[in-house]
């Protein structure tokens, strides 16, 4: 059309009054509009054909060009008419099928609902009126468990139809609604600790005579408040432990002095035990930091005997051969806590025993104690030899522990062996008897003037959670003496020679070796070290007052072994299809009889277990505790030994030289996540109940092994790959030059010789341990983003906020750089290094993190000496790469990931959440699943490289956080529904490592972007 003839604009002026620019303008606009309508329409649609023609057309009046116009707009406002109700059908379509999808999705959670409910209908059928604490003060359980823990699992609802729940009497608050992006957790970590009810803080730091209180050790009104508050929590902690004497400011008073010489000579056992059932001596309390604390003073201040020179034997490899010898006995199933008391007894020259699981402690001690007895009258009537210590009373210390806190084993007829044990206290040997209460004492009653031990500990904390760092030690009165008695002999003189501290003396005179051990208002007062936790000690009545509402420790008992019952026998039941076990039970639960509705009987309501998977291998207890975190809700267990390693050794049945194996030569320790060497666990999963919870925590627990290990979607499958060579090219490149910053994207790189890209993660941040810090820790570090220059040889560092930093990379740098005084320890393996730069380098870190820091530089085998070989087998070269030095991801695994994120209305994820070196695209594109899984090498012909595939990569959650806002996302959730291996473990992308020399003279090659790469 051409708009510039005159002609047209004159007829177009006789019709149309308007200006000449007015005229050009809507003509000009009307050829826009036609162009816009060609393209709007597609070739083959009828009105194609009239636009085709009116553009090879010239009209001589403009009256015809409005009238095509109008033509136009009636075709165009037909074809958005028309596209507007495809787009309406489509819509409606898809919100049909969003609805059915959403209908299909409610219905199958509310049959998964009713058999859920169904299940609960018929544990509380099994459980009858010990579940729930119905007749107790506070109500049913699952009126108050939301309210008192909104950050656990809600119970279901009372009632099908979904009304609310009824108000607890004891409880007046109202259901607490918290976020619902929040993820409610299920607890199974009683044994580890026990939690605090929003009541029992409210309570806590609402008390009013707890907000003005002073020190203990000083004077006047407030200290005097304190002392009155800590002697109120004193009474409760007796009166909860039934540790109170009976009349013993009365006539029948109990003679401790002649109690504990009557105990030493043997004299009278019978009489002896008639006497205490009548008139116990009690207890009294010491404060601890906790039962660890306990346990290190008895063993710092037992008097433990030291055999003189004279009356050892000349023969030193048996140890029990000498007249006489203190002897530290416990049980193979000991905490670690009583397992380190042998330390101060070996070192004062006793001697210890570690009694087998069967083995009896009377019959051991006894045997041992007759041996002694033999020995000395042996040797005295042979040499008649005879010294001062030939005729001291030897003490003996047997500890004893009523519960395991491994697999909840309860030793059985517990008073009767300490009975038999105090039978041994005849002919100058002496036996106390300490009880480590504090597992047994969390979850059930504990009654001391029943149990009659000498000693016993306990940590408040497993009781009812708050406050957590207070503890106690319990003495029995004829006891005293025994823990303190050497104390009291030196201080006569005004010598003391053990560590005294605040509080625990009378005198201390600091130029003369002069001091005196206080002893008011008893004895234990030189136990005192310093100031207590005494705001905690005052505030434990509440505690006590909320485990009284629930009916008492034995409401408490009752509650936890049903829900105990219950988990033991659904897991029991699973089984995969071949019909093997999934769970295999460890301690005396695995044998537990279900018929058996004795209490007392049973173990306590702790389970130890492994999990197996269907070809009967061992699923490692690391993998569990992960894919249990990720779970939704979220489960919290404990695994590994649970600081009881001689449990579980005889769980797992290894010897001695197998844990001592798993340390020199694997690295395994303690708490760390080897969890499998040479097909064996090192450890097991626990799951522990306690007095808050609910019959959900465990239906949600069992759902969980069920979905991930038992059924047959818990083994997910990969795609099969015929095994011909694929062609990907190289869609992106990227290095990252310091270790948990952001990546540095390139278009060509040079490769080093040893297979590594040229300064990728060649820094790292490190903390004031010696350890890289890593991003899940400090998201920040997503912000700092370094910037290689090869040509000048410097690294630009950028973050929000600073000012640019600029490093130069060379050693002849103004920034000076010394050795790292300590290895660099990037996760769990030592790596050499050296601080980099000077102090304004570390300070601009530093300041930037909020936390002090410095930039270390991998030196390669330039290691300080205090830096020991891997025994992992890791390469020095790979500089501080976590396991080898180049990774490699596929935009379609990115793509598929997203897929799934998308299904859980999640945040997608890009190729650098995963930190990769080379992200891939197949050609051609394929819609298949991600082969990289079954690569074994990948070529570069052009460069005449070649590449191993060393394994897939096991992701954390560093994948969680979003590298462009730092932001934590659902990623590795995500991945722990598609991307878990037949092992368990999740992966996402292959490590590569090179295995050809490269052809580059200077022993490096370049790698670009768009390189295409052979995959077999």
């Amino acid at each position: 059309m051409n708009i510039n003839d005159d002609e047209n604009f004159c007829a177009a002026d006789q019709i149309v009054d308007d200006s000449r620019h007015t005229k050009a303008a809507s003509l000009d606009a009307a050829h826009c509009f036609c162009r816009q309508t060609k393209r709007m329409i597609d070739d083959g649609s009828f009105c194609g054909k009239w636009l085709t023609q009116f553009e090879k057309f010239s009209f001589g009046s403009y009256i015809k060009l409005e009238l095509l116009l109008v033509i136009l707009v009636v075709v165009f406002a037909s074809v958005v008419l028309l596209r507007r109700r495809r787009r309406r059908s489509s819509s409606s379509t898809a919100i049909c099928q969003d609805h059915e999808s959403k209908n299909e999705h409610d219905q199958t959670t509310n049959e998964q609902l009713q058999q859920q409910l169904q299940r609960k209908r018929d544990f509380l059928q099994r459980a009858g009126i010990d579940y729930g604490y119905a007749n107790s003060a506070c109500g049913f359980i699952d009126a108050w468990r939301s309210s008192e823990f909104p950050g656990l699992i809600a119970p279901l609802p009372a009632a099908e139809g979904g009304e609310s729940q009824p108000m607890s009497p004891c409880r007046s608050e109202p259901l607490h609604n918290i976020d619902d992006d929040f993820d409610r957790l299920v607890y199974l970590d009683y044994a580890g600790a026990a939690l605090a009810s929003r009541k029992l803080r409210q309570a806590i730091f609402s008390d009013d005579s707890l907000a003005i209180l002073a020190n203990p050790h000083s004077s006047g009104p407030a200290a005097a408040t304190t002392l009155r508050l800590m002697e109120t929590s004193t009474k409760r902690v007796l009166r909860h432990f039934h540790g109170g004497g009976e009349q013993v400011n009365g006539p029948l008073a109990w003679n401790a002095d002649a109690s504990q010489q009557s105990t030493c000579t043997g004299e009278s056992q019978q009489q002896r035990q008639q006497q205490q059932q009548l008139h116990h001596p009690g207890y009294q309390v010491l404060f601890t930091s906790g039962a660890t604390e306990a346990l290190r003073i008895v063993a710092e201040r037992f008097p433990w005997f030291r055999a003189c020179q004279k009356c050892s034997s000349s023969d030193e490899n048996n140890l029990h051969h000498v007249r006489q010898k203190s002897l530290l006995v416990y049980p193979h199933n000991a905490h670690t806590s009583v397992i380190g008391m042998r330390g101060p007894a070996l070192a004062q020259g006793a001697d210890f025993v570690c009694l087998n699981q069967g083995q009896c402690y009377v019959d051991t001690l006894r045997t041992l104690i007759h041996s002694q007895q033999q020995q000395r009258r042996s040797d005295t009537s042979r040499d008649g030899m005879d010294c001062e210590c030939c005729h001291q009373t030897v003490h003996h210390l047997v500890v004893l522990t009523p519960e395991c806190n491994f697999g909840g084993d309860r030793l059985v007829d517990i008073a009767n062996t300490v009975a038999n044990l105090r039978a041994l206290s005849i002919d100058g040997h002496c036996v106390t008897i300490l009880m480590d209460i504090a597992k047994a004492a969390s979850t059930g009653p504990v009654n001391l003037r029943q149990l009659d031990a000498d000693l016993a500990c306990v940590s408040f904390y497993k009781l009812f959670g708050e406050p957590t760092g207070v503890g106690c030690l319990l003495v029995k009165q004829t006891a005293v003496e025994t823990v303190v008695g050497e104390d009291t002999a030196s201080t006569e003189l005004g010598q003391v020679r053990r560590y005294f501290g605040g509080g625990s003396v009378d005198i201390a005179i600091p130029s003369d070796d002069y001091a005196v051990l206080r002893n008011e208002p008893s004895l234990m007062a030189s136990l005192v070290q310093g100031t207590c936790h005494y705001r905690g000690i005052c505030s434990l009545v509440h505690g006590f007052d909320e485990l009284d509402s629930l009916g008492g420790m034995e409401s408490v008992r009752r509650h936890t072994l049903c829900l105990a019952k219950e988990l033991v026998r659904c897991l029991k039941s699973l089984r995969h299809e071949n019909g093997k076990r999934v769970i295999v039970l460890y301690g005396d639960w695995n044998g537990y009889d279900e018929i058996c509705d004795a209490v007392h009987e049973a173990p306590g309501p702790t389970i130890a277990f492994n999990v197996m998977r269907h070809d009967g291998s061992y699923v490692g207890y690391n993998e569990v505790s992960k894919l249990a975190a990720l779970n939704q809700p979220p489960i919290q267990l404990r695994t590994g030994c649970f600081c009881n390693p001689g449990a579980c050794q005889a769980a797992l049945h290894m010897s001695s030289a197998d844990l001592r194996h798993n340390f020199e030569l694997a690295g395994h320790i303690c708490g760390d996540q080897i969890d499998i060497i040479d097909n064996r666990p090192t450890g097991a999963v626990r799951a522990s109940f306690g007095k808050d919870s609910l019959w959900e925590d465990l239906d949600e627990f069992v759902a969980f092994v069920t979905r991930m290990f038992a059924s047959q979607e818990s083994r997910v499958e990969f795609s099969v790959w015929d095994g011909r060579p694929q062609h990907v090219i190289v869609r992106e490149l990227y290095v990252f030059p310091i270790k948990s910053c952001a990546a540095q994207r390139v278009k060509r790189w040079r490769m080093l010789s040893g297979g590594r890209l040229l300064f990728d993660r060649e820094f790292t941040l490190v903390d004031c341990s010696g350890n890289a810090m890593r991003l899940p820790p400090y998201p920040n570090m997503a912000f700092i983003k370094p910037s290689i220059d090869i040509e000048s040889w410097t690294m630009r560092v950028s973050a929000p906020g600073c000012v640019d930093l600029v490093i130069h990379l060379t050693g002849a740098s103004s920034n000076s750089h010394q050795p790292y005084d300590s290895p660099v320890k990037v996760c769990g393996n030592m790596c050499g290094g050296a601080v980099w730069g000077d102090a304004s380098i570390s300070n601009w870190f530093s300041d930037y993190l909020g936390v002090r820091c410095w930039l270390a530089r991998h030196m390669g085998d330039i290691m300080s000496p205090s830096v020991k070989p891997s025994n992992n087998g890791r390469s020095s070269n790979i500089a501080f790469a976590n396991e080898q030095p180049l990774l490699l991801i596929s935009e379609h695994a990115v793509n598929r990931l997203n897929s799934v994120l998308t299904t859980q209305h999640k945040r997608l994820v890009s190729s650098r959440h995963f930190r990769p070196n080379f992200v891939t695209r197949c050609m051609p594109l394929s819609d298949d699943t991600d082969h990289e899984d079954h690569w074994t090498k990948v070529l570069l012909p052009a460069k005449q490289l070649g590449f191993e595939v060393v394994g897939p990569c096991a992701r954390c959650s560093m994948v969680d956080i979003d590298p462009t806002s730092g932001m934590k996302g659902n990623t590795l959730r995500a991945m722990a529904e598609s991307r878990r291996r037949r092992k368990g473990q999740i992966t996402f992308g292959i490590f590569l490592r090179i295995n050809a020399n490269l052809k580059d003279p200077e022993g490096a090659a370049w790698l670009e972007e768009g390189d295409l790469l052979v995959c077999e």
